[in-house]
């Protein structure tokens, strides 16, 4: 007989499911850019290996920058701007914090975050965004240096707070990410939209 456990913790990620990240309409936005230019300078940029060295916290922001200027020297003040700036990207998804706030304010459940982030970033996003502030626990890459999907940072995940995985939701708009907590025996909802996250909350009879 298949015992089926209570869901008691929420862990959200934190970019694209409660705040935006979308770096190309960024630079659509503050630059007179072609489609062209903001395509390969968001493949050079937010979407390289060295975006991810910045999320593990093996280098700064202003290092990041000045990478990215001697790679693409003919858009170094627009990289220096985006990449010191992009917090600028980040806009709240409204549904998904309130969601979070219910769980939060519920008592059978503990909410945490579990996100690729720079710290520095990360500290901007929290003074900007009080609603960073209610998660009873965070594991936050920049601060940890592992990213997801890397195992490590799932099990930091679940040793620093004791986390049983059959009792854990993860939420995550990755694929990637979400197959590899499932390795951990983590329950998870791939993340599309809010509607798509609210129809799977009631499915799993969570919020009742």
């Amino acid at each position: 007989m298949i015992t089926e456990f209570r869901i008691k913790k929420i862990v959200f990620d934190i970019g694209q499911v409660l705040l935006t990240f979308n770096p190309e309409q960024y630079l659509k936005d503050q630059f007179n850019l072609s489609t062209g230019q903001i395509k390969e300078i968001a493949k050079a940029t937010f979407r390289s290996s060295v975006w991810l060295d910045l999320d593990r916290g093996k280098i700064s922001k202003n290092e990041a920058a000045e990478i990215f200027s001697k790679k693409l020297p003919e858009y170094s003040q627009v990289l220096v701007e985006g990449v010191l700036n992009w917090e600028e990207i980040l806009n709240p998804i409204e549904p998904n914090i309130e969601l979070l706030k219910e769980f939060r304010a519920h008592d059978a459940y503990q909410v945490y975050a579990l996100s690729n982030f720079n710290d520095e970033s990360y500290q901007v996003a929290k003074s900007e965004f009080p609603f960073l502030n209610l998660f009873k626990g965070e594991i936050i890459s920049g601060q940890v240096g592992y990213i997801k999907p890397e195992p490590e940072i799932y099990q930091l995940l679940l040793d620093r707070f004791e986390l049983k995985p059959a009792e854990t939701l993860f939420i995550d708009d990755s694929k990637e990410n979400i197959e590899a907590a499932k390795e951990f025996g983590l329950r998870t909802i791939h993340y599309r939209n809010p509607e798509q996250l609210q129809k799977e909350i009631k499915h799993l009879n969570l919020l009742i």
